[in-house]
């Protein structure tokens, strides 16, 4: 049997991200323009032998981390102490069983394993995922998660497990190959939450609704509605969770390569603007002005702004890339002061 204890831990963490039931999902069918992670450089590791991340703030350098891959890209490494050339966590492949393993040795000598197996060889999603962690041949903590799908390789269920107890099943519904409907639930909590989905004929959504269920009672906790020129979501209406009342609008623009050029969100006299610029095929930089540190941060979010922060604000993110494409730099600016800077040396094969 699960504990108490470790029942009421399953019920906070679910009711916490399950106001949201998007939150959770493991399939996001809304456009995510903001998104620009395809712009800040090279993602294949195929050519990399090991990654270095050092993080200055304040004037001050911290070592985080040392990532280690093989010559197919593959991570089989991780070190969290400076200089060291072995990792503190090893990935291990089993390419003919669709399979994957990283192990990490606690400073108590405790030893995690965890385990993905797949659908099938490449890029495919995962079926079964697990982490067990053992001291002294005890098993202090197992949790995992299995998925199903259809003929289409479209997710229809995931239930995570912890110690062999289900705590949270999410299933998935589609018309066609739109999804339609999500909902999470908990064995441990009468209510649930859902996320339902309208499309226009292109198959872009153009609605999305939370909702929240108890019995006897369904609240509509998040609306969101969608506007697009062609293939481009140009704008969106969000619906204001502190005040059902008000709306924020969030306007799309695009370069002449279909590139987000900016995002702009206003709700009564509060704006965010957000603007991303390119060379060549890379973003080189994003300049986030607000007069609020906290409403409107869907999309390109920043955390370093808080309520003392003076308004309004400009915060200032650069990017810098070597000669292969990789990114090797990434600094933050508020209010023309440099608050942090994140560095990646590289190792070549």
């Amino acid at each position: 049997m699960l504990s108490k204890k470790l029942i009421l831990f399953c019920l906070s963490l679910f009711l916490s991200i399950g106001a949201f039931a998007h939150a959770v999902l493991d399939i996001m069918p809304e456009p995510q323009p903001y998104n620009v992670t395809t712009y800040t450089g090279n993602t294949s590791n195929k050519s990399v032998k090991q990654r270095t991340f050092i993080k200055e703030r304040g004037g001050r350098k911290d070592f985080f981390s040392t990532e280690f891959y093989d010559i197919l890209g593959r991570t089989t490494g991780i070190s969290y102490t400076s200089g060291k050339k072995t990792p503190d966590v090893s990935y291990e492949y089993y390419p003919g069983q669709n399979m994957s393993i990283w192990r990490t040795e606690g400073k108590d000598k405790s030893i995690t394993v965890h385990k993905t197996v797949y659908r099938g060889p490449g890029d495919e999603p995962p079926l079964f995922t697990e982490s067990a962690t053992t001291l002294k041949g005890d098993t202090l903590s197992i949790n995992n998660a299995r998925f199903e799908y259809n003929a289409d390789g479209l997710l229809l269920k995931r239930q995570d497990f912890l110690k062999h107890k289900v705590y949270a099943t999410k299933t998935y519904r589609y018309d066609q190959k739109d999804l339609v409907w999500a909902e999470v639930r908990s064995p441990y909590s009468p209510t649930y939450n859902a996320v339902k989905f309208s499309y226009d004929n292109n198959h872009h959504v153009i609605t999305a609704t939370d909702y929240f269920f108890r019995p006897g009672k369904t609240d509509t906790v998040a609306s969101f509605f969608y506007t697009y020129d062609k293939d481009k979501l140009i704008a969106e209406r969000d619906i204001d969770p502190s005040d059902p009342k008000k709306y924020i609008s969030i306007n799309y623009t695009y370069d002449d390569n279909g590139r987000i050029s900016s995002m702009v969100s206003k709700e009564d006299t509060l704006y965010r603007q957000t603007t991303f610029q390119y060379t060549g095929k890379l973003l080189t930089k994003v300049t986030v002005k607000a007069n609020d540190p906290y409403k409107l941060g869907k999309g390109y979010y920043t955390t370093s702004p808080n309520a003392l922060t003076k308004m309004p604000m400009t915060n200032e993110f650069t990017y810098v890339y070597d000669d292969k494409g990789y990114l090797i730099k990434l600094t933050e600016v508020l209010n023309g002061v440099m608050l942090s800077a994140l560095t990646y040396e590289m190792e070549y094969y």
